[in-house]
């Protein structure tokens, strides 16, 4: 299966070398920007609508109007809760992420709320280890997904939304991310991301 899957992909960026010429983004490419320029994310039910499966690939460009259906991050309950716990120092129950998430389930049981704040616990744990370091890991699985809209805004996709919101709280000027989906228009700014 992995033998299939790198020959997809090795096929997919020579299609987009050729179409899009060599500033065409390239499968699991890792970029670095400043977190405060991410400002939208993509919900997952547009994703789903918008953009297939297959072309959910990191380094896929899609010539649709994906992009135009991200929304602002502004409202972001997630980045919220994180700023009331490490900005003003509340305790997790009290920022009110625990009946946000629990909210989304449909069987909520004791097992699952000790997973909860066992998850947010460990979250304190990134969060020091973030801090310490001054920068975010750099390994795949820690990795940003953004995507690359028309006119070269960043769109968070994915997981990493906790990571962001400790980058941005940190004030970290830079943060590697993991690249997307690109909208063709979006190419020329990648030499913008590119330049650490």
């Amino acid at each position: 299966m992995k033998i299939f899957k790198k020959t997809f992909v090795d096929i997919l960026n020579l299609k987009y070398l050729i179409k899009h010429g060599s500033d065409t983004p390239v499968y699991k490419e890792m970029l670095t920007v400043n977190p405060d320029d991410i400002v939208l994310k993509m919900k997952q039910k547009t994703s789903i609508n918008k953009i297939s499966k297959i072309r959910r690939i990191s380094g896929c460009v899609v010539d649709t109007d994906w992009d135009l259906h991200a929304e602002s991050k502004s409202n972001d309950f997630k980045e919220k809760a994180i700023a009331e716990r490490y900005v003003k120092g509340k305790s997790w129950h009290s920022t009110g992420i625990f009946e946000y998430q629990l909210g989304r389930l449909e069987n909520v049981t004791d097992d699952v709320i000790v997973k909860f704040e066992e998850r947010y616990k460990k979250l304190d744990e990134v969060y020091s280890d973030i801090k310490k370091a001054g920068k975010l890991s750099s390994k795949e699985e820690h990795l940003i997904s953004v995507c690359i809209g028309r006119y070269g805004q960043l769109i968070h996709f994915g997981q990493g939304a906790h990571r962001l919101a400790i980058a941005k709280i940190l004030r970290l000027p830079k943060i590697p991310v993991i690249i997307g989906v690109v909208h063709p228009q979006g190419i020329p700014y990648l030499k913008k991301y590119r330049t650490k």
